[in-house]
């Protein structure tokens, strides 16, 4: 299982060793600090409008 904190990162597998179950992979991928906060932003933001049109809706 790979887990990251960065939801938006894809990998290709290419880039990722062949690994046997169990072990352990670490590896460094340089993020652009800036286009990450306004992908976080506009994903707060897209998840507010869904709340507020389900609280519309009656949904919620």
């Amino acid at each position: 299982v790979l887990e990251w904190d960065e939801k938006e990162l894809v990998l290709p597998l290419a880039l990722l060793p062949a690994v046997a179950e169990g072990d352990v992979v670490w590896f460094y991928v340089e993020v652009d600090r800036e286009a990450t906060l306004q992908r976080r932003q506009a994903s707060a933001q897209r998840r507010r409008q869904l709340v507020r049109d389900a609280e519309s809706d009656g949904e919620l």
